[in-house]
C-alpha cells in the first residue's frame, strides 16, 4: 500500500513538472513563428516596392522611346519636306542657276531660272537647254519672251536676274524632268568681251525639275 502511493506521488510530480516545458516550448515555437511571419511580411513589401520601382521604370522607357519614335517622324517629315521644297540648282563659274518654278501651257513648259552671280559683274551667253523627262524623253528648248534673241544676258554681283528657258513638245504625261542640261554658258567681260582663260562654254546640270500642270 505504502509502495503503491509512493509511486502515485512520483507520477504526480513527473505531471506537474511536465505541463511548465511543453507550455514554454508551445510559446517558442509560437514566437518563432510570428518572426518569420514578419519577415515574411517584410519580404513581400519589399517586392510589392521593387515592382513598383520596375513598373515605373518601365513606364519612363516607354515615354521615353515614344518621345524617340516622334522625333524621328518629325525629322524623317522634315527632311522629306525640305528634300520637297529644295529647288533644283547648279553653280557654273561663280554663277548659281536655280529653277524658282516651272509653268506649264499646252506643250510649252517654261522653266523660270533665277541666276545669282558671286563674282564680278559679266554678261553670259543665252544658254541652250535639253530635257529628258523620267521615260527617257529628250527635249530642247524654244526661244522665250524674256530671253527672245538677245545676244548677252547682264549679271551683276549679288544681284538675282531672272530669264526663263522654254521647253517645247512636253506631253502632258510628263510630269518631271529627270535632267535639264543648260548649255553652251560662257562668261563675258561687263563689255561682252571675252574673259581671259575662261573656256569657250560650260554646262549646268539641274535634276528632278518637277512640272506644275
Amino acid at each position: 500500500m505504502a509502495r503503491s502511493a509512493i509511486v502515485m506521488t512520483v507520477v504526480g510530480c513527473l505531471l506537474v513538472g511536465w505541463q511548465p516545458v511543453q507550455g514554454q516550448q508551445s510559446n517558442k515555437e509560437t514566437e518563432l513563428l510570428k518572426k518569420e511571419l514578419e519577415l515574411a511580411k517584410k519580404e513581400c513589401e519589399l517586392a510589392r516596392k521593387e515592382g513598383d520601382a520596375l513598373r515605373k521604370e518601365n513606364e519612363q522607357l516607354k515615354k521615353e522611346i515614344e518621345q524617340l519614335k516622334k522625333a524621328a517622324d518629325k525629322k524623317d517629315g522634315a527632311g522629306a519636306k525640305a528634300d520637297k521644297d529644295e529647288k533644283p540648282s547648279a553653280t557654273v563659274d561663280g554663277v548659281k542657276y536655280v529653277v524658282d518654278s516651272v509653268t506649264r501651257n499646252g506643250s510649252r513648259v517654261t522653266l523660270h531660272f533665277i541666276a545669282t552671280n558671286s563674282k564680278a559683274d559679266c554678261m553670259i551667253l543665252p544658254p541652250h537647254a535639253e530635257a529628258v523627262d523620267t521615260d527617257g524623253n529628250l527635249y530642247t528648248s524654244a526661244p522665250s519672251r524674256t530671253m527672245g534673241m538677245a545676244t548677252r544676258l547682264r549679271l551683276r554681283e549679288g544681284v538675282k536676274t531672272r530669264f526663263d528657258v522654254v521647253i517645247a513638245n512636253v506631253p502632258a504625261s510628263a510630269t518631271e524632268f529627270s535632267r535639264v542640261e543648260l548649255h553652251g554658258i560662257a562668261r563675258l567681260g561687263p563689255l561682252g568681251q571675252r574673259m581671259i582663260g575662261s573656256l569657250e562654254s560650260e554646262s549646268a546640270q539641274l535634276r528632278k525639275v518637277r512640272i506644275e500642270n
